[in-house]
């Protein structure tokens, strides 16, 4: 029997990977255990490559070694302080706001809860916590009206 899989991105790149890894995502351990097929490929329309191996990374590290559980609330936006294991404080260090967010956009789309929680909480810790509305509007370039609550 075949233990691999391809994942098919966005740019229409094919990633081949094992299937015992892949199922790290909820979603493809879900669509595998519905299908019995030796040879598998499963669409990713919305994952770029990019972030596609950056979450493979992410599950090939933990595969054996689930990740320490992040405290929420955050009590602090110093993500050494939050972020227990160094490897995933190095790993999630992406100065890049898009490229985190397309990670978080992947681990959302797979089902990567642990991944999904440590790109959240950076996030929260880089951009978001102890700022006023306004500092988050321009952190992420909103529109004045983008974080007004609605009285309706």
């Amino acid at each position: 029997m075949n233990n691999q899989i391809t994942l098919v991105t966005k740019e229409n790149e094919r990633v081949v990977l094992n299937k015992e890894i892949a199922c790290g995502s909820n979603l493809i351990k879900e669509m595998l255990s519905e299908d019995s097929s030796d040879s598998i490929e499963i669409p990713l329309p919305t994952v770029t490559k990019a972030s596609l191996l950056k979450a493979i990374e992410f599950l090939e590290y933990h595969h054996d070694k689930p990740m320490a559980e992040i405290e929420k609330p955050l009590k602090s936006t110093n993500l050494k302080e939050v972020i227990a294991d160094e490897w995933d404080f190095n790993f999630i260090n992406i100065e890049n706001k898009y490229e985190l967010f397309q990670l978080i956009m992947t681990a959302n789309y797979l089902d990567i809860k642990d991944l999904l929680h440590l790109a959240g909480a950076t996030i929260m810790g880089r951009f978001i916590k102890n700022k006023t509305p306004g500092e988050v509007r321009k952190a992420f370039d909103l529109p004045e009206e983008s974080l007004e609550t609605s009285t309706n």
